[in-house]
Order: structure tokens, then C-alpha cells, then sequence
């Protein structure tokens, strides 16, 4: 089950990180460096291979898609668009076109970081002409052919906007600086967008510097001077120098020639062990965004588990293949036993105890958080406890054993004759003075007669003493008797105090004819013969009836009185 909605979501990659999380790549002298943005230090990662023989790549910008460098060089007749890998290795792709014809200045190089579309500003005069030595239109680049499509035109306060180095903030904010050298002596940092057609804001002027190229990192413009790193926080307008990448005289005195911020596939394994108790699941999920291929055969970016064991997850992005891997453990209940069912005796205590040392916290089903529960009636007791991690639960039913009364009832004195039931309710163990178990008995003879019962928890005894003694037998029959149906007087039998052991009445009419018959004394005449009642008047009672001490024969006349 799923206990609690009980949810854990892992980051299991910081997937595109840079070089390190202060490191922006470069090049200088045909290697790549890593140089770090809070002091301007380098460090060479590699030397670019396969790099044609006077070739100087310069301003590029970085590809997570791809995960490699796009950067433009001129070359004799136009500019090439060119990639490095990470590693170093150099690709000319080809040289940059437009409808057809070939673009001869192209200045800078930039990926929009949402959509990793490559654009280039160039000298096309916002057409497919050659243009001039003024990079004011934004082409959109086919990194596999280099073929451009014009995107915009910039508009900025001068009468030939030129973006000599440019790059995409996270956002699809397009920063560009123009360089305008000679008399006017200026430099302007300006911001647009791919869309819009408003004169760009400028962000920023000074006096003319040449600038090798420039990237962004969250609020900040980087860019280098030759051997120099700056920056311009966004947020603060201010400008700033970093620190110097190199000396003069390394790289054989040659200057940075290209500024990126690099993003890379990061390997660090950064998933953890996931403690789960039984019976519980889990949602595990990964925020780095590609295909997924689990050790358990799914293939979504959440998976749904409650079995315990390793659990390895391959992570395609589109440039780094990540595997990781995290073990789902169960954590162990605490031991919790109340026992089995129990019987408690009435007027007893009973202790309910569900201590172990491993358990920090109970929790009864009457609110108490005590290990121990005194009870002292019937019921279901539920307890559930925690060891911090993990919980359990166990019941008990207790039923009652309540206390045993016994009564035979008040001694008796009864004619020779008669017989006395005595009786005791079914469930107690029971024993009599005869060592009979029943739970009837008749009495008919004279005696002292005792009884026992037990259960698991009580016993009970009574004692009673029967005497049968001869009685004077009282036999009498009235004469008369009403049967109209008031409920008063309707039948016609005998009155009697003594013990009848055999009995015979017939009525007659006066004609003899027989009327009733009936064996028992207490079954009585009712004044109806063949379904109809009798006529008011007289009629016999022929009646014989013996008891234990004489047989006796009566005759008597009776009236129906209606």
C-alpha cells in the first residue's frame, strides 16, 4: 500500500554543468582553455586536432543539443562555419551562404540557448548582397550545410547598426556590442530580441575597445580584450575588470580569439540509497529531461516501486549518456505482539504490554501512549507503535468470564407423588451430589440434593432439601359452570391438591348419550358437542381419578347455566 502519500524525487543529475560551475571555455593559439570567471585564470583542457593548416578559429558559442562548439573563421573568399568537440576535435562544416550566394563578413556567432539554433551577424544590408563591412543582419544558420536565412535586421541610434560580437541569455534575449572606432571613438552594448523590430535599448558606452567576444552567465556580459577578462552585471550597470587570462608572452603572444560558456555532461553520481518500510511504495523520479531506461524495464521518467534491491537508470539528453544507480532498502517493522485472543475474569486486571527497546512511541486505541495498557473489560484493544522509521500494529479480543450464581430455589415439602424439576442453564461445568452432569433433574424421593457449577475463572454451589410426605387428597367438582364465552367459569374440570396418577371423566346428556371424554385432569369441558354448544340444563359427570393412597369413582349431576 501506499501508506501516507509518501513521495521521494530525486535530482539525479545536474546534467549540463560547465567545466566547473565558474569555467568558461576559450581559445587561444589553437588550444581550448577553461578559464574561470571570478579571476580570469586558465587552465588548458586540449589541443584542436585536425585543425587545417592556417586556420584560426575564432568567436564560437556552444551547443548543448549537439554538444560541441559552432564558431565562424574567415577564410579566403568569405567565413567558414566550423565545430570543436569538448576534446578538441575540429570540423569545417563549410562556407556560410545565402540564397545561393556566398557571405563574405561575417562577424559573430551565437546559440539561442532555448530553441540551440545557430545565428551568425553578418554584412548582408538585410538582403542576400554581399553587403559591406557593417554586420547588421541576424542569419539563421544550417549547422549541417551553413546555409543562412535572413532573421533580422537590426535597429539600433546608429545609421549602421553592427553587432561585432553577440550571445543568447537564457531567456532569448540577443546582447550585441558595437565597436566604433576612429573620430567617434565608442563602444555600445546593446539588447534585443530575434522578434522584435524597436530600436534596441543601449545598456551600455565607453570609448572604443576591440573586443574578442562575449558570452553571459545568469545577470553578467563576459567578454575579453586581447589577454583580459571583464564583465558587466546587468542588474547593477556596472562594469568590471576580472583578471587576466595570460600573459603577453604566452600562447605565443596571441590573444583569445573565442568566449563561450560551456555546459557538459556531468557523471557525478549523485543518486541515494532509499529506505522504505513494508508494504509501502515509492514514486522515484529524475529531473534531467531525455529517454530513460530503468534496470526494472521501465521507461518513464517516474517509476512506482515497493520491492527492495539495486536500481540502475540510463539517461539519454541529448549529449551525454548518464547511468547512476540507487538501492531501495526495507527497513524492518518493530515487533509489536499482544498475544493471542484472552479471556479475562470478571473483577480482574489485565496488563496488555508492547514494549521493545526498538520501539519510540505507542499509541493505544483508547488515545494512552504508554507500552503497557491496564484493562479490566471486554473489548477489542488495538495498539500501534513506531521505531521512527517504520510502524506496526496488533489487536487482541477480550471476552469476559463473568461470575456464576446458583439457585435450586427454597426447600420443599411435597405430597408422595408428585416430582420436582429442577433445572440449571446450559454452559457451566456441572456436577450434582450423585455426580450426575445434567443440566435437568426430577426429583420424586425425599432429600438433601445439592449442585456445583464451574467455569475457567468462578464456581457456585446451592443445596436444597425435598421432603415427600402423604397428603389428604382434596377431589372436588362443582356443579355447574358458564361457557358463554366471557372467560369466566367456561370449562367444566375437577379441583384438586394432590397428586392425580390416573383419570377418566365422560359427560353424558340425559338420554346417556356421551358428550366428552378426556384423560387429563386439567383438560376441561367447554359446553360444545359435534361443533355446536349444548342446551342450558342438566348433565352427568361420570369421573374416576387414584392418587397414591386410594382409586375413587364419582357421579355427579351438572348444570350448564347460560
Amino acid at each position: 500500500m501506499k501508506i501516507k502519500l509518501y513521495i521521494i524525487t530525486l535530482s539525479l543529475f545536474s546534467i549540463f554543468q560547465s567545466f566547473g560551475q565558474n569555467d568558461f571555455t576559450a581559445i587561444a593559439d589553437g588550444k581550448l582553455l577553461s578559464i574561470n570567471r571570478n579571476t580570469g585564470a586558465h587552465t588548458i583542457k586540449t589541443s584542436i586536432s585536425n585543425l587545417p593548416s592556417g586556420a584560426k578559429p575564432s568567436r564560437f558559442s556552444y551547443s548543448k543539443k549537439s554538444n560541441c562548439f559552432y564558431g565562424i573563421t574567415p577564410v579566403s573568399g568569405g567565413t567558414h562555419l566550423y565545430k570543436i568537440t569538448p576534446d578538441g576535435e575540429y570540423t569545417d562544416i563549410g562556407k556560410l551562404t545565402i540564397n545561393g550566394g556566398t557571405i563574405y563578413f561575417a562577424e559573430s556567432i551565437a546559440i539561442d540557448r532555448r530553441t540551440q539554433k545557430i545565428y551568425v551577424s553578418a554584412s548582408a544590408n538585410g538582403s542576400s548582397s554581399q553587403g559591406d563591412y557593417y554586420s547588421e543582419s541576424i542569419l539563421e544558420v544550417d549547422s549541417l550545410t551553413a546555409v543562412t536565412t535572413l532573421t533580422k535586421v537590426l535597429n539600433t541610434d546608429e545609421a549602421n547598426p553592427d553587432a561585432d560580437v553577440m550571445t543568447f541569455d537564457d531567456n532569448g534575449n540577443l546582447y550585441f556590442m558595437d565597436g566604433i572606432p576612429g573620430g567617434r571613438n565608442l563602444t555600445k552594448f546593446y539588447k534585443t530580441t530575434l522578434t522584435t523590430t524597436d530600436q534596441s535599448p543601449i545598456l551600455y558606452s565607453s570609448t572604443y575597445e576591440f573586443y574578442r567576444d562575449l558570452t553571459i552567465r545568469d545577470d553578467t556580459l563576459f567578454y575579453v580584450k586581447v589577454n583580459e577578462l571583464y564583465k558587466y552585471n546587468l542588474s547593477t550597470n556596472t562594469l568590471s575588470y576580472v583578471g587576466t587570462v595570460h600573459s603577453s608572452s604566452d600562447f605565443g603572444g596571441t590573444a583569445i580569439r573565442a568566449l563561450s560558456w560551456h555546459v557538459s555532461c556531468d557523471t557525478t553520481k549523485t543518486m541515494v540509497d532509499i529506505s522504505i518500510c513494508p508494504n509501502e511504495d515509492i514514486d522515484i523520479s529524475t529531473s534531467a529531461e531525455g529517454t530513460y531506461q530503468w534496470s526494472n524495464g521501465e521507461t518513464t521518467q517516474v517509476i512506482n516501486t515497493k520491492t527492495p534491491g539495486l536500481y540502475t537508470v540510463v539517461t539519454q539528453t541529448p549529449t551525454c549518456t548518464i547511468t547512476d544507480s540507487f538501492t531501495v532498502i526495507e527497513l524492518p517493522k518493530p515487533p509489536v505482539n499482544l498475544g493471542s485472543d484472552i479471556t479475562l475474569c470478571e473483577d480482574s486486571i489485565l496488563t496488555l504490554d508492547a514494549y521493545h527497546n526498538s520501539i519510540i512511541s505507542y499509541t493505544w486505541n483508547d488515545g494512552s501512549t504508554n507500552s503497557e495498557l491496564q484493562i479490566n473489560d471486554e473489548g477489542i484493544y488495538h495498539v500501534t507503535v513506531s521505531n521512527g522509521s517504520c510502524s506496526n500494529s496488533d489487536t487482541v479480543n477480550v471476552s469476559m468470564i463473568n461470575k456464576l450464581e446458583l439457585g435450586l430455589g427454597e426447600d420443599r415439602v411435597l405430597c408422595n407423588g408428585l416430582s420436582l424439576p429442577l433445572q440449571i442453564g446450559i454452559g457451566p461445568d456441572i456436577i450434582w451430589e450423585n455426580n450426575s452432569s445434567s443440566n435437568n433433574r426430577i426429583i420424586t424421593e425425599s432429600g438433601l440434593y445439592w449442585a456445583e457449577i464451574n467455569n475457567e475463572c468462578f464456581s457456585a454451589r446451592d443445596t436444597i432439601n425435598i421432603l415427600f410426605e402423604k397428603c389428604n387428597c382434596d377431589f372436588y367438582l362443582p356443579n355447574a359452570f358458564t361457557p358463554d364465552f366471557n372467560n369466566l367459569n367456561e370449562l367444566y374440570k375437577p379441583v384438586y391438591d394432590c397428586p392425580i396418577t390416573e383419570y377418566r371423566m365422560i359427560i353424558y346428556n340425559r338420554w346417556g348419550e356421551k358428550l366428552f371424554e378426556t384423560t387429563d385432569p386439567n383438560k376441561g369441558w367447554d359446553g360444545i358437542y359435534m361443533s355446536k354448544q349444548v342446551q342450558q340444563g342438566a348433565y352427568i359427570a361420570l369421573v374416576l381419578f387414584k392418587t397414591s393412597e386410594h382409586v375413587e369413582t364419582r357421579k355427579k349431576t351438572i348444570t350448564v347455566l347460560r
